[in-house]
């Protein structure tokens, strides 16, 4: 084969591996519905905002820890760590959410959840907060024009008049395909 064909071939290649992640991303995640009834929640702080997310999907909260480059993916993947037999990747919330890029610092956490039967993922963030009850008739509509608001299921007011943002496991660990989880030696 020829300089020149081989060529031809990786530029086809890198045009279908391009064409795959826009399908991908074109995918509608599943949506989430919110219980009938009141649930247990965590809030994470990224960026100086405050999240929460149900507690059903979290499998653990862990330190920081290194995570194994991975090539070609998205900015917002920091990585992939080995957990329980598998590699496990990790997404860095805050840029995921809209915000730049930042070190990793050593009070940070992943919290790693199952975003569909037998996947987990990784959601890196500056630190988890309060373990509360969620009361799905106190969520108010998602707010709309800030990057985050395709990830965020609702908003709930704290008594203090603090904003906390409902997330949707499902939308925020959408695009985070990286290779079918694959066994550790």
């Amino acid at each position: 084969m020829s300089g020149r064909e081989q060529a031809a071939l990786v530029e086809r290649l890198e045009s279908l591996e391009r064409e795959v992640l826009r399908l991908r991303r074109e995918l509608a995640p599943r949506e989430e519905s919110l219980p009938g009834h009141s649930f247990p929640a965590l809030e994470l702080r990224s960026r100086e905002l405050v999240y929460a997310i149900p507690v059903a999907p979290i499998r653990e909260v862990l330190p920081v820890m290194y995570c194994e480059r991975l090539p070609d993916v998205p900015e917002w993947i920091l990585g992939a760590f080995a957990y329980g037999g598998i590699h496990v990747p990790v997404i860095d919330l805050g840029c995921r959410l809209g915000s730049e890029k930042k070190a990793l610092a050593a009070s940070d956490v992943v919290v790693v959840v199952e975003n569909e039967p037998g996947r987990l993922i990784g959601l890196c963030t500056d630190g988890i907060g309060d373990l509360f009850t969620l009361d799905p008739a106190a969520v108010a509509a998602r707010p709309s024009g800030i990057p985050q608001a395709p990830f965020i299921q609702g908003t709930v007011l704290r008594d203090q008049g603090e904003a906390i943002y409902l997330l949707s496991v499902a939308k925020v660990t959408h695009d985070c395909i990286v290779d079918s989880p694959a066994a550790v030696a």
